[in-house]
């Protein structure tokens, strides 16, 4: 079983192979695109914190 932090990083990782191969404004890379948006905001809520901080506030 993967966790959700591992699947974002295979997506993440098949997002940037497809944007390369296909172009990034391929309906399949779009579509990869809007997946991992998803998951991040999956991440996020378990998390239970707002975008800019998940990036820009440090520990």
């Amino acid at each position: 079983m993967t966790t959700l932090l591992q699947d974002i990083e295979k997506l993440r990782n098949k997002l940037v192979e497809y944007g390369l191969k296909y172009g990034l404004n391929d309906a399949s890379t779009i579509k990869l695109s809007q997946e991992l948006d998803r998951l991040l905001n999956l991440e996020l809520e378990e998390r239970d914190m707002p975008l800019y901080e998940y990036f820009f506030v440090k520990d």
